[in-house]
């Protein structure tokens, strides 16, 4: 019976192994690698980026400016703007999701992007 314990357990070993190797089988850590960031407004630009003063939840930020012409859910790989805040060379972030919407206002897009903090959507940072 120890042999077969030990057996089993040394297959199991195997497999495991080779689901991590393979990216079939993924530690998500609980707590994502955040660092806090504040923009300099010394480059000579259209795009102005704000740190959000005061982190809303998503729906007090839909309920100001209204439903959103933009609204998706990506992989901080894809949302570069962010990485100031997550560092997407961190295996911790590799789970970080951001949402980011946008509307347009005067001619100009407001771009606004969301992190989960305790499973609820908080805007982290805004593009006017």
């Amino acid at each position: 019976m120890k042999r077969t314990e030990a057996l089993i357990l040394a297959i199991s070993g195997v497999v495991l192994g080779a689901l991590f190797a393979l990216g079939l089988l993924v530690w998500s850590p609980s707590k994502p690698y955040y660092v806090h960031w504040s923009p300099s407004y010394s480059h000579d630009s259209d795009l102005r980026y704000h740190p959000i003063r005061e982190p809303r939840p998503l729906q007090d930020v839909v309920s100001e400016m209204g439903q959103p012409l933009y609204d998706k859910t990506l992989p901080l790989n894809m949302v570069q703007d962010v990485w100031k805040y997550y560092p997407p060379d961190r295996p911790e972030n590799k789970h970080v999701r951001i949402r980011e919407l946008f509307w347009w206002r005067d001619n100009r897009r407001i771009t606004v992007w969301f992190h989960k903090v305790n499973g609820e959507w908080i805007s982290l940072m805004d593009i006017v």
